[in-house]
């Protein structure tokens, strides 16, 4: 439901904050006090088309922000949820999996409008696929529900219960749609595929050809890296063994230095046995002289000068270079094309039997699908005749005599050989028409209701669609344009009966309409500072006594009287429908 309206410098209104209850909201007041700004002000929430020609006198930007606590679709609350719009798991206050939700909407007196939700800016094209969701507004110019023909088939089939059955041919469609796109990309350009086939054979036969084995790479460029350089190393290995360890005859190698080192430590140990730790550490860096020597030797005989072998790295280096400059930037990745070549080869060589596999699963699907459309159209044909038999006996309850009928534009049947062959696989088009003219044919809902008329047929679809209307809030806007106070009075008891299940707010001059209201907002004019401004008051008790009198613009006595029995007739209709809000005129 809609719990708060804030309005701020739009037209005539400076600042109203507007709170509502459950059940009908009637708003009521004098002409241009400003109730259809309200209607305004909502129409901006979900997303129509701003004009800085809204904008109160001398004010910079108007803005309207709404506090709504409703129940979404999944699908809906994920997309919020998604863009952080909604907690993924906290559920606020009130009723369980309802989302609370602020709106907004700004108008510079530039033009441009920013949209919020939750109190971040988002495009407008989102506050008006929440708003469409949310609100359904009837009234002149107003973007109704029901003349937009794709969604009859949804209101049709949650008035019938078929929404089930509705969901599950939608899923086996999707199901058929996945099916045949790949079968396309199975039954492609028998050439196509035969030149992919040679190709991936190609590519997969190169590279197991090579046969590349993990870590081969760098293994390879570290010979090549010695045998680029063997001389040098034999070179600098020999001189560093004989520097260590000997090996010149005319130079003294480090060993034999150290050990002359040693020998002259030990005698020096017995004329000072404090040198006796010096002597112990050179004797122990002899013996790593030694491991050193042979740890060099050793390095130095393994090093072999090979020219052909030099030769061989640098070719297997180059078929890998030529491989990676294919198929991927390590070998790594070049085997891993390889395995994804060989998986499509094998798809594109058991392509026939797959073809096959596919065909009998969409003759299957077909002949399943065929039978749940058949069955969904005959339960929306057996739910038409109830609907409509619904929406003439509201009509008449509202004195307008009209024939309303639903029309099926039966779909083509599905193409392809074998079960399912002759069956359509898309349900019939659903339309709502209707005559208020007695010998008149029936035509489509938006070109025959107009002005005031409008609102009342809507009233009259919608009281017949009590309950299959997934939208929260309804709001009516100037129902009661040309209708008398009987007729007043049943619009009324209509409206409380409709917002049994969905919030209701309603725009009306009516005495008659407006004692059903379960809340009632007085929208006033007044003058301060020598600017019209306007104000908004529920209200309750005697001063709505007083409110209804003054809507009948009689006797005040008289006007009180009426006042009084009207609301005794609301509280009497919320006491026979056994409550289900609070009653009329409390």
């Amino acid at each position: 439901m809609l719990v708060e309206l804030d309005i701020a410098n739009l037209a005539v209104i400076d600042h109203a904050r507007i709170p509502f209850g459950p059940g009908l909201n009637v708003l009521t007041g004098e002409t241009g006090a400003g109730k259809s700004i309200v209607i305004d002000a909502l129409n901006l929430l979900i997303g129509v088309r701003a004009d800085a020609g809204m904008i109160r006198a001398g004010t910079g930007a108007a803005r309207v922000e709404g506090i709504f606590q409703v129940l979404l679709p999944a699908e809906t609350v994920g997309s919020l949820v998604e863009a952080g719009l909604v907690s993924p798991n906290g559920e606020p206050e009130g009723e369980p999996g309802e989302e609370p939700l602020i709106l907004a909407r700004e108008v510079s007196a530039s033009g441009r409008s920013v949209a919020r939700v939750n109190g971040r800016a988002v495009p407008a094209r989102l506050l008006a696929e929440l708003g469409e969701q949310l609100i359904d507004i009837h009234g002149q110019g107003a973007h109704l529900s029901l003349l937009r023909v794709p969604e009859h088939a949804g209101m049709l089939d949650r008035w019938g219960g078929v929404g089930d059955l509705r969901r599950q041919v939608a899923a086996e469609q999707a199901r058929l749609r996945r099916l045949q796109r790949e079968l396309a990309g199975l039954r492609g350009d028998d050439r196509e595929l035969a030149r992919r086939a040679d190709l991936l054979r190609h590519q997969v036969d190169e590279i197991a050809a090579a046969r590349l084995a993990a870590g081969e790479e760098e293994e390879l460029r570290a010979e090549q890296q010695v045998q680029a350089h063997a001389e040098q190393i034999l070179q600098l290995a020999g001189r560093a063994y004989a520097a260590v360890a000997g090996g010149d005859i005319d130079t003294s190698s480090a060993r034999d230095l150290l050990g002359g080192a040693h020998r002259m430590l030990s005698q020096l140990e017995g004329v000072d046995p404090g040198v006796a730790a010096l002597a112990e550490q050179a004797a122990a860096i002899g013996l790593q002289l030694d491991d050193l020597g042979v740890a060099l030797r050793s390095y130095r005989d393994g090093v072999e000068y090979r020219p052909e072998r030099l030769a061989e790295v640098e070719d297997r280096l180059a078929v890998l270079f030529s491989l990676k400059r294919k198929y991927g930037s390590t070998v790594g990745e070049v085997l891993g094309f390889a395995e994804g070549a060989r998986a499509e080869l094998a798809g594109l060589e058991d392509r026939e039997g797959a073809i096959a596999g596919l065909e009998a699963e969409e003759r299957s699907l077909r002949a399943s699908l065929g039978a749940q459309v058949a069955e969904l159209n005959a339960r929306r044909r057996e739910a038409a005749q109830g609907l409509e038999r619904r929406v003439i006996e509201q009509l008449e309850t509202l004195s307008m005599r009209g024939t309303f009928r639903i029309d099926f534009s039966v779909a083509a049947a599905g193409a392809g050989a074998g079960a399912g062959a002759g069956l359509s696989l898309e349900p019939d088009g659903v339309e709502f028409l209707l005559s208020l003219t007695p010998g008149e044919p029936v035509r489509p809902l938006a070109k025959v209701a107009s002005g005031g008329e409008t609102s009342r047929v809507m009233l009259a679809i919608k009281a017949a669609l009590a309950g299959a209307d997934r939208r929260p809030i309804l709001v009516f806007d100037e129902i009661d344009t040309g209708i008398g106070g009987r007729v007043g009075e049943v619009v009324g008891g209509k409206l409380w009966e409709l917002a049994r299940h969905s919030q209701v707010l309603a725009v009306t001059h009516l005495p008659q309409l407006a004692a059903y209201g379960d809340s009632h907002l007085r929208v006033g004019k007044a003058v301060e500072g020598g600017r019209t401004v306007t104000r908004v008051a529920a209200l309750a008790g005697e001063e709505r006594v007083e409110e209804l009198a003054e809507m009948f613009g009689a006797d005040r006595e008289a006007g009180r009287l009426q006042a009084a029995t009207l609301l005794e007739r609301a509280a009497q209709l919320a006491a026979t429908a056994g409550g289900g809000g609070p009653a009329p005129g409390e």
